[in-house]
């Protein structure tokens, strides 16, 4: 199958479901010219990807009940927002009459929040491939879209695929520092950030190692 037809008819789908809200198979396969096998096939990607969820309506009528998607809060992330050019608009103003100092405090600020949101999750989780979940869990519940893999003993790739804070990362990359420092102090482990989407990668590439003790 080709990539990019279907990547452009997951596009399609995500656009559709934004403008209209709820919709069922049929209509989207209807709007698309797409067989409801393939809308399905899209669909169920979408939803374990976590872009999507389904609802069941009950017919009125005797027959098979009617199925929703909509868009799940990641679903919406995947649109641009205008908040983020508020957002960094609001920095600029912030770096302009305070200074840099004051950007760095805001977003060590917010780092230290989540450090101690994963610090009071791992007294119970240990293990590495735990923490490593917790964190990937958090981020997901901010609107990031992310894949763990290991890809060695003790060692791990945490990619983030959509960063809701991008353009803000864009004109203020201390943001990623503090991120990629909050990282190392959760975790207690070798990160570096190898790629990053506001440098112009598809992804935000973590390279995580865990030390013997």
């Amino acid at each position: 199958m080709d990539t990019h037809l279907t990547d452009k008819t997951r596009e399609k789908i995500l656009q559709l479901l934004k403008i209209n809200g709820e919709m069922p198979v049929s209509t989207l396969s209807e709007e698309l010219n797409v067989s409801g096998v393939n809308i399905r096939g899209h669909l169920s990607r979408m939803e374990r990807d976590g872009l999507i969820s389904m609802r069941c309506e009950k017919s009125q009528e005797r027959g098979r009940p009617s199925y929703l998607y909509k868009l799940t809060e990641r679903g919406q992330a995947h649109f641009p927002s205008a908040y983020n050019q508020l957002a960094s608009d609001v920095l600029k103003q912030v770096k302009q009459i305070f200074g840099m100092q004051a950007i760095n405090s805001i977003f060590a600020g917010r780092a230290q929040e989540f450090l101690e949101q994963l610090q009071e999750k791992f007294k119970s989780s240990p293990l590495e491939i735990t923490k490593i979940s917790e964190l990937a869990e958090l981020l997901r519940k901010m609107g990031y879209l992310v894949d763990v893999n290991a890809i060695g003993n003790n060692e791990y790739m945490l990619t983030i695929k959509h960063c809701p804070i991008s353009q803000i990362a864009a004109d203020f990359p201390e943001v990623c520092t503090a991120e990629l420092n909050m990282q190392r102090q959760a975790l207690n482990a070798q990160v570096s950030l190898r790629r990053t989407i506001p440098q112009g990668s598809s992804s935000c590439h973590y390279h995580i190692i865990f030390h013997n003790k």
